[in-house]
């Protein structure tokens, strides 16, 4: 869900860039729900497309919860500025 938002609301220029490159995806992990919103935000501030998803509370979590957020696609190195401390998913 958030690659694909963040690529609805990217300019098409971004997009295309992206699919031509093979839609890489790198997945980061925030220790909390407070970091999760403040990386949503620096990224939304800095101009970058943003995708924050949010859980349907069909499962354990409470519906409303944030989970998730895609940033791009967009210029790797702007990416990298907001997101360069966060930790791999393993």
């Amino acid at each position: 869900h958030a690659a694909v938002g963040g690529l609805l609301r990217a300019p098409r220029e971004q997009q295309m860039g992206w699919l031509d490159v093979g839609m890489p995806k790198v997945v980061l992990r925030c220790e909390s729900e407070a970091a999760l919103l403040a990386l949503a935000d620096e990224a939304e501030a800095a101009g970058l497309p943003v995708m924050l998803i949010r859980d349907a509370g069909r499962t354990v979590v409470e519906a409303g919860t944030p989970t998730c957020v895609g940033i791009g696609p967009a210029d790797i190195l702007k990416i990298d500025a907001i997101t360069g401390t966060l930790k791999l998913v393993r």
